[in-house]
């Protein structure tokens, strides 16, 4: 009776143990379009809000993103459990002439005192919230790829429109030229011009061709659509015939709902929830092990028993796991705080918006400005040095202006003497010859042999 309780007790404990299921991957099955991703299931023409939809299925990131959230939450689920207890049986024969035989079994389970699983379980819900809040700005993300991709699609294909267009127009222009040179009526050259103006459109137009190839695969790639699929369909689209409006600086509380911001404020509070339980951890939990004792030859012989202990935080302390989730939270506060200032600080949003209202302005008024004429090379020299003259010392603005009056070339120095005479320190300066050469050493040895 007692083997077969024993045996419904084992049975019983280990029926809810989870058991492994093996899930091979055949990368040549999985690489292949499924029925969700084969060319029946999407029609022949796909616009933005088709695409958007089959992307939030399809997209390989956001899947995984999902697959990350799901995780997060199942881990949230199967946290703050307790320890499972311990069960140990013990049997003793004595060998003596009596034979005796003593049967003792125990119990051991351990009692949270210090609130650990409470504190693993808000540990995985901020994980399961900043996952949540990563799928959002993911979703987000590829929402703004997908724009810009249609965007420039509809560009690419407004550009094929006017090449063709200008194509067909230097056709006929090249067929009246055809015409016109059998009449003689045409210079050979204006019509090599066309043609090869002609020539060159074709060439844009081809590679304008290519590019529309190479867009629409990246939209199919982004949406998660199968290669061999993607050169089957059509995405639609619509060329932008209005000018988006202004939008207002956001305020701090709009910032502070942003998923990027959410995500990481959630992985900050994590890290500190991950300090606190390593730090508790340090501390003992209470182990309570209830015993029981029978003798084999006497039945009025039990004994029941129960022990109490406890863990000494002596050596290790967990030392080593708390230093690791210190580091951690700490890098994390500095990822946050630096997310903020790169990105939605207002300080720097108002600093960015107050040059750029400073160079708006500025534009405006260059342009209000009448044309002004660009000065002659005298009359900038005489103005520099008119500049110079009342604010520099008397002995620099000597030696300013001798140097600039020695670079003045020598068919305007009488012009440019006449101009500086007006300076008062400009009198008594050097005159220079008007066609006087500086000559190297070499050709003053030959000028003085050449007069000997």
């Amino acid at each position: 009776m007692q083997k077969n309780i024993f045996i419904f007790l084992a049975l019983a404990t280990f029926s809810g143990c989870a058991t492994y299921n093996e899930k091979p991957i055949d990368l040549r099955e999985d690489a292949t379009p499924t029925a969700e991703n084969s060319s029946e299931t999407f029609p022949k023409t796909l616009g933005f809000e088709d695409a958007l939809q089959a992307g939030l299925v399809l997209n390989f990131e956001l899947n995984k993103a999902r697959a990350q959230y799901a995780l997060s939450k199942d881990v949230e689920k199967e946290s703050g459990w307790w320890k499972d207890p311990s069960l140990s049986l013990e049997g003793v024969r004595q060998y003596d002439p009596s034979w005796q035989t003593n049967l003792a079994g125990g119990l051991a389970f351990t009692i949270p005192v210090t609130g650990l699983p409470g504190l693993e379980k808000e540990v995985a819900a901020h994980y399961r919230e900043a996952d949540y809040w990563k799928l959002v700005g993911a979703e987000t993300d590829f929402r703004e790829r997908l724009e810009n991709d249609f965007s420039a699609l509809a560009a690419i294909r407004q550009k094929i429109s006017l090449a063709r267009k200008r194509f067909s127009e230097l056709e006929n222009e090249v067929r009246q030229m055809d015409v016109l040179a059998q009449n003689g009526e045409t210079a050979p050259a204006k019509h090599q011009t066309v043609s090869a103006r002609r020539s060159a459109i074709a060439t844009e137009l081809q590679k304008l061709r290519a590019d529309e190839i190479a867009q629409k695969l990246a939209i199919a790639e982004q949406i998660g659509i199968h290669p061999s699929v993607a050169g089957k369909i059509d995405f639609a689209t619509a060329p932008a015939t209005e000018i988006p409006e202004n939008v207002s600086a956001p305020s701090a509380e709009n910032l502070l709902a942003l998923p990027k911001i959410r995500e990481q404020l959630a992985s900050y509070a994590a890290s500190e929830s991950e300090l606190k339980t390593e730090i508790r951890r340090q501390y003992p939990e209470i182990t309570l092990s209830p015993g029981f004792e029978r003798d084999g030859d006497s039945d009025s012989t039990k004994m029941f028993s129960l022990g109490i202990g406890i863990d000494l935080p002596i050596w290790n302390r967990n030392r080593r796991a708390i230093a690791a989730a210190g580091g951690n939270r700490e890098i994390k506060r500095i990822e946050t705080i630096q997310l903020w200032r790169e990105r939605f600080s207002p300080c720097a949003n108002s600093k960015n918006a107050k040059h750029s209202r400073a160079n708006t302005a500025s534009r405006k008024r260059n342009l209000q400005k009448p044309e002004r004429k660009i000065p002659s090379k005298s009359r900038a020299r005489s103005n520099s040095a008119k500049r110079i003259c009342p604010t520099f010392p008397k002995h620099a603005r000597k030696r300013i202006l001798r140097k600039r009056i020695s670079q003045i070339p020598f068919s305007n120095c009488a012009k440019s003497r006449q101009n500086f005479a007006r300076c008062p320190h400009v009198a008594n300066f050097p005159t220079f010859p008007r066609n006087k050469k500086r000559l190297s050493k070499t050709q003053k040895i030959q000028q003085k042999f050449s007069k000997t």
